[in-house]
């Protein structure tokens, strides 16, 4: 609705209220105006939902763009995740594909575990040297 063109409405039901002296025509302008609050009322609670509502959508799909940033980050290769750095390179440590947090093995005998989900790892803890460099 048009503030604007609501406000204007008000401005000459109150210049013919001032100008007119008949009861009748009165109380015809009063409930006018009075008629015209409840429409910028419902126009008011009904964009205040809207704007709620984008609100809502709009945090939610910054979440999907953070989520998308994140899955780019990493390649996935023989089961684990693996994050690049910004130059390009990969770092030096596993990580969950599941969770994406950096994850470990203990003992070089041991697979990578995490301790979030319970993803574990199909390689052993002394196989990341040669995992990292078959990375593409």
């Amino acid at each position: 609705m048009d503030i604007g063109l609501f406000i204007t409405s008000i401005k000459s039901a109150v210049g013919a209220l001032s100008a007119v002296q008949s009861n009748e025509v009165l109380r015809e302008r009063i409930a006018f105006i009075y008629e015209q609050i409840e429409v910028v009322q419902k126009a008011n609670e009904a964009t205040i939902k809207e704007l709620a509502e984008t609100k809502a959508k709009n945090i939610e799909l910054e979440k999907e763009i953070a989520g998308y940033r994140t899955k780019n980050e990493f390649v996935e290769h023989r089961g684990a995740a693996f994050r690049k750095d910004t130059s390009g390179s990969y770092i030096h440590a596993a990580y969950c594909p599941n969770c994406l947090k950096q994850v470990g093995s203990g003992f070089p005998d041991f697979p990578f575990h995490c301790g979030s989900c319970g993803w574990t790892s199909q390689f052993e803890g002394r196989e990341l040297e040669t995992i990292m460099n078959s990375l593409p």
